[in-house]
Parts: C-alpha cells; structure tokens; sequence
C-alpha cells in the first residue's frame, strides 16, 4: 500500500472490468463458468483498490474509479441472473432498480455499433431498425432520467449511468442534428406525419358529421373535400439535383383538406363556415437530402393562408384555418420568444389555428387567435395552451 497514486499499478486492477464494460458483453451469451470467473476477479481488483493497493486517488478519480468497478460487477449480476446463476460476495447484492441499469443500456446499441456518419445515412435511407431507434430515442432519455432519480439505485452507479448518458445524447446529436432539442425529420416521417393529421380531421370531421359544435351553435358537415400542394409554396424553389431527388411517393404532398359546416337551424338562411387544414413541409428539402430540420418561418404562412381568407371572404362569414408543420414551427410555443408577427394572421373572419407535434409523436393543437382551438375531436373550445 502506498500513498502515491499508482497508475500502472491501477490500470493492472481494471483490467479485469474492462471487458465487462464492452458495449457487447451486455447482449452476448456469457458462460456460467466465465461469469463466476469475472465475478471473483473483479471482486478481488476492487478490494484491493478500496485497500489502497494502488494509491489513493484525488476525489474525482475515486468517484469514477468506484462507478467502473461497481458496474462491473452490476453488470456482472445482471448476466448471472439472466443465466438463473447464483453469486457470492458483492455481485449478489444488486437491487432491481439496479438491474434495470443494464437493460436500459442495451437499448442505446445503435450508438454504440455505429457512427454517427453510418447512423444518419441508415436514417435518410430508410433503414428501418435506425428509424425506430430514431423516433424512441426520447423515451430513452426519459428512461435514463427516471433511473437517475431512483432511490435504490447507489451513487456510483448513478454516475455511471449520467455520464454514458451524456455520450450517448453527443453522439445522437452529430448523427441526426438539432434544433432547441427537436431533431430532423426523414422524409418517410414527414409524409407519414401529414397523412395522419389529415386522416385524424377527415375521420373525426366525417364521424361527427351531424354535430359540429363551434362556441355554442350546432353545425353538420356539407362538403369535405383533399388535395396536394396547398398554396404551391414549394414550386418557388431552386432546381432540385435529380441524381439525389426521393421518388415522389417517399415524399411529403403538402396535402390539404376543406369542409363546411352549415348550421343546424330551422330558419331558411342558414350560416356557413369553411374549414381548412394543411400540413405544410419544404418539399425541396425532402427531395434533395432525403430529410429536414428547418421550422416553418412565421413569414412562410401567408402563402398559404392568404387563398384560404379570400376564398372565405367571396362565400362565408368565417373561416377556420389550421396549419401542421412536420418540423415545427419557427419561435411558437417558445417562452419569451418574439411572436409579434402572428398578430399578422389576425382578422375578425378568420380563425388560425397552429398544430404541433409532441416529442411522443402525439399532436396538440394551440389557438393563437381567439376564439376557438380543436380538441381532437368533432368539436371546437376555447383554448388552452398545451390541450
């Protein structure tokens, strides 16, 4: 025992930790007799640092000296009992909360097989295992910091854990980008994202047909009707290299949907309303890379809103107007952000409505002028800020 630090001495004690620590060792097979060997010799390395053998160590060393051979030895336990082996001594002594550790590290085996090169080609190909691992990336971050909260869970451990987290969220950004912690969006993610929003309004608009409610008054559903390329936006863009361009069907459609709603009532002039609702992507991008990261910009709108007020002003009183964006949109929703120009869309006859996306892939809607917000459903009520 010395007080000197010794780092061959302690490079000699994590020898035996370094091949448990291997992305792979979690997924593969280990023999009973290998993982009783393991257990024994990490077991013994660790005593013999904790004893000094080595040194003592500065405080940060120390820590993360602790969290090597403690996961070791987590990871260890975690094998044996996936073998239905029992273990002495200290590998034993794992709590479940612990052991879950280790299952959660097994779902980060994209990062850890791949770079971050390989990963965003696998994404824009449309390499299945990538995209789902892709879209359920922020589940594992939530997973991630459940497990860091937990109680049963020791320090070293937890250490362990937050700082293969961090890599992982690094290497997660170089592959796929961000923008504010929202990340790019393939093409096939974006077209799936506009077929779902019109499919939801079509469906939610056709089942409640007979009674659409909008601040009060009854209205039915006269006429729905859907079409691509709302406002053509996406034709006024430079030329696009065929060599790269995505075959049309990959693609986002900027599709739209209309419907009016004319009012249950009994008198002969009955009022009606238009409906629209567009999903709008730079179609460019998508053909070009494959993918997209950039927020529709506030200033981008008008295209498309402008047709849908003029239209309502030559026919009806009002007009419901609600956009979807698969990347989001450019400041809304952001605390302190400038958003003065959404007073731009305000108009007694006109309603905007701005549909965001979740981070779970769910959708809410936000009213940014008064009076009415969609709630999912066949009917229309006053907003809240995330419904």
């Amino acid at each position: 025992m010395t007080e000197k630090e010794d780092w061959v001495c302690l490079n000699k004690l994590l020898k035996s930790s370094v091949p448990v620590l291997t992305p792979s060792f979690l997924s593969n097979g280990e023999s009973r007799e290998h993982i009783d060997e393991l257990s024994r010799q990490v077991e013994e390395d660790y005593k013999n640092y904790k004893d000094g053998r080595c040194g003592f160590f500065k405080t940060s060393v120390d820590q993360e000296m602790h969290a090597r051979f403690q996961m070791a030895l987590l990871v260890i336990s975690y094998c044996a009992k996936k073998n239905g082996q029992d273990l002495q001594g200290a590998s034993a002594s794992f709590s479940d909360a612990e052991l879950e550790v280790c299952e959660l590290l097994k779902k980060f085996v994209m990062l850890d097989n791949f770079s971050a090169t390989e990963l965003r080609q696998k994404l824009i190909f449309g390499d299945k295992s990538t995209a789902s691992f892709f879209t359920g990336y922020t589940l594992l971050r939530e997973l991630t910091s459940h497990l860091l909260g937990h109680d049963e869970i020791r320090s070293p451990v937890r250490q362990y854990l937050k700082k293969q987290g961090d890599l992982y969220d690094e290497k997660f950004e170089t592959a796929f980008g961000s923008r504010g912690g929202e990340f790019i969006v393939t093409a096939s993610l974006a077209r799936q994202r506009e077929f779902d929003f019109i499919s939801r309004i079509e469906h939610n608009l056709k089942s409640g047909r007979n009674c659409i409610t909008l601040s009060g008054q009854s209205f039915i559903v006269d006429k729905i009707e859907k079409g691509d390329n709302a406002g053509n936006l996406s034709q006024k863009t430079e030329p696009v290299n065929e060599r790269r361009a995505r075959p049309a069907d990959n693609l986002p459609k900027n599709q739209y949907l209309m419907a009016v709603f004319t009012e249950k009532s009994l008198v002969w002039r009955k009022k009606s309303v238009i409906f629209y609702a567009i999903c709008v992507s730079h179609a460019e991008r998508y053909r070009e890379h494959g993918f997209d990261s950039k927020p529709l910009e506030l200033k981008e709108i008008p295209a498309y809103l402008d047709p849908a007020v003029i239209e309502s002003c030559k026919n009806y009183p009002h007009a419901f107007f609600c956009i979807a964006s698969p990347t989001g949109f450019e400041n809304i929703g952001i605390p302190g952000s400038d958003n003065r120009m959404l007073n731009n869309f305000i108009s007694s006859g006109v309603s905007v409505c701005f549909w965001i996306y979740t981070t779970r892939n769910n959708s809410s809607m936000n009213l940014i002028q008064n009076p009415l917000n969609w709630d999912g459903s066949a009917t229309w009520k006053q907003p809240t800020r995330n419904c």
